[in-house]
Parts: C-alpha cells; structure tokens; sequence
C-alpha cells in the first residue's frame, strides 16, 4: 500500500446478509487504492469469487492457499484461466488443482514464509484480486501480517479477500472504524501476542510423552492454574509432568520444578524433544 493510501474494509457474512442482493459492508472507509474483504467461511470466500469484479482482462488474480483449486476454478469460470494464479504448500493439492483448472498457473510456495514471492507475483503480473485462505482457523497474527504486507506493497489498486474466521471475528468486535489504522494496530497487536507466544515456547518447548514418544505434552494441563479448558478433548498428554517427565503429577505441582533450579535448566539433560519451535 503507497504511503497516504486508505484501505476499505469490508467483512462479508452471508448469514448476516440474508440473501441481499449487494454485497454488504461492515464499515467502508473513504475511496481507497485497496481493499480488504474480510469473509467467514469457505462458502463467503467463494461466494464472493462468484461475484467480483475485473475491469481490467488483462490482471491476473492470485488464489494463495488454493488448495486443489476449487476457487481457482470458480474464477476460471467468469475470467481467462491463463490470468488465475494459485499458490499453495501442498504439493499433492497443487497437481490436484492442475488437473482441475490445466489452463491456469499453480505454484508450490509458502505463502506465510514466502510472502515476498507472492508479492513479486502480485506486482509481476498486474495482479488486481489477491484471494487468501491459508486456514480458516489459522492464528491471526499469519493472517494480518500477509495480508498487510500485500496492502502495503500495492503498486495500484487492489482487492485482497481473505477467509479467516479469527480476522472476521477481530473485524465484527472492532469498536472504531474498519480502515487502514485498524488493520495495523490489529498487526501490532498481533504482533505483540505472538511475542508473548514465542516467549513462552522458549520457557516452556515441546517435549513428548515418555510413554509413547510420540504425543506432545500439555504446556497449559502442567503450567497454567487454569490447567486446559480442552479436558479429555485436548489433542495432547496430561499423563506426565512437563518438567520431570514423572506421570502423576503436573509440573506446576512438581518438587523439581519449584527448587531453585532454573527453569530452563532440563535442557541439558538427555530427555527426548520434539523439534522445538523455532523462536526466531
């Protein structure tokens, strides 16, 4: 996005629109170079592929996160396959989406770690509709920071419509305006949480259950006084201490884990890791 550009904001909900015939706004900022849509579900995600615009024939459109290229056929259907960009991680998915849409361009890239290459694409190819669904569920703060970072890197106009029911969810409790200033103090925000994230992870890495060698450890079950809201659903072990690896207790309750040793300090020895996160 150029310095001084705005940013329209727009959160698309078909349950909340009932059937009306316009495509709604939560709140729409002045006239602005770009445009965020910012929708719940696949089928507003798609819905939307349905009914937007190019007035240029010539503009590409980038599907990131095509998947097996669903979208991407959606909008083959209403503009030329040549001009339909798909980006994806999953090999399998991409040679599934070019089976699907053979006359569009299917890329394998990483769109969370390779934003710059999506951004060369974008600007390469004149692109004027970029359509991001790299997870419906996937943590804000991936969201925010590719979908700012394509806004700000506009060269000319363009319609970003992102699927992300945490971003929506941020967007539908905004108390201000939806326009450029929120979107990147939620960037900052988001920032800072993941911050606070990636500290905790230093603290506390993963580490696997002794038992089977294979099943994480519950960081929240062993540390917070809280211990998991997810119980028996919890995807993760609560049958062993974090710190000790001794089953029968957490590590909040562990006598190792309250001397004085330092809280770090298990790293040396030789217990079994999963890779840890890389707090970078």
């Amino acid at each position: 996005m150029a310095a001084g550009c705005s940013v329209t904001v727009r959160v698309f909900n078909l349950q909340l629109c009932a059937g009306a015939a316009e495509l709604p706004a939560r709140t729409v900022g002045a006239a602005a170079a770009a445009e965020l849509v910012v929708c719940y579900s696949t089928k507003d995600f798609r819905h939307w592929a349905r009914r937007c615009h190019v007035d240029d024939a010539c503009a590409a459109i980038i599907d990131v996160g095509c998947s097996t290229g669903v979208t991407s056929a959606i909008l083959a259907k209403r503009f030329p396959a040549k001009n339909i960009v798909g980006v994806d991680i999953s090999a399998d998915s991409i040679a599934k989406a070019r089976a699907r849409v053979p006359h569009a361009e299917f890329i394998l890239l990483d769109s969370v770690l390779c934003k710059e290459r999506v951004l060369d694409l974008m600007r390469t190819r004149h692109a004027t509709h970029v359509f991001v669904d790299i997870g419906g569920n996937r943590d804000l703060h991936a969201v925010v920071v590719l979908v700012a970072f394509l806004l700000r890197g506009a060269q000319g106009r363009l319609t970003v419509v992102a699927k992300s029911e945490a971003l929506h969810a941020a967007a539908m409790a905004a108390p201000r305006a939806l326009d450029d200033v929120w979107l990147f103090q939620l960037l900052s925000e988001a920032s800072q949480a993941l911050q606070a994230k990636r500290q905790r992870r230093r603290r506390y890495p993963v580490r696997l259950d002794p038992a089977d060698g294979v099943t994480p450890l519950c960081r929240f079950f062993n540390y917070f006084p809280d211990s998991c809201r997810l119980g028996d659903a919890c995807p993760h072990s609560h049958a062993a201490c974090h710190f000790c690896l001794r089953a029968g207790h957490r590590a909040a309750d562990c006598a190792a884990y309250l001397t004085d040793l330092p809280v770090g300090s298990f790293r040396a020895r030789p217990l079994r890791f999963k890779d840890d996160i890389n707090p970078a």
